[in-house]
Parts: structure tokens; sequence; C-alpha cells
């Protein structure tokens, strides 16, 4: 199967483990904070606040079950895992 080149490195989640979260976390981290990814020329910037020990907008992009993304989208389906089944 080949996958749409915009995409990064997928990362499976199937099966769900209990360090599903953790491995995703680490990902935002690398993805969000220390790499400063800009939108337009502008800094994204986030609230820093933390949840269970991870970022409060990490539970908003991967819990969020009316994320505006969630599915389908040229042929891909895009879906946000039912965190209430595993947190």
């Amino acid at each position: 199967m080949t996958y749409p080149q915009w995409l990064p490195e997928l990362f499976s989640v199937n099966p769900w483990t209990e360090s599903t979260y953790s491995d995703l976390h680490h990902i935002f981290i690398r993805d969000f904070i220390d790499s400063q990814p800009q939108y337009q020329g502008q800094a994204i910037w986030f609230f820093p606040e933390m949840e269970d020990g991870k970022h409060v907008i990490f539970w908003h992009l991967t819990t969020s079950p009316t994320l505006p993304w969630s599915g389908y989208y040229d042929g891909w389906l895009f879906f946000v895992h039912d965190i209430n089944q595993h947190r």
C-alpha cells in the first residue's frame, strides 16, 4: 500500500497497547515542541498546561471526537481513537 507523500512516516497503533499514548506523546514532543514548527511564517503556540503527565493540547488532538479533520480526506480515512476506552 502506498501512502500520500505529504504524510510523515506513519506510526502504527495496531495493536493498541499500554504504551501507545506515551509513544504518541513522544512524537508530539518531537513534532510540535522540539522542532518549533511554523504555519505561514508564524510560530505554532499553545498553552503549556499538562494533564496526566501530557500536554492538554495533545489530549485534545488525540481524543477529541469532533476534530475537523476526522473522517475522509482524498480517499484516506482519518480517525480519532476513543480515549475513554484506554485512559
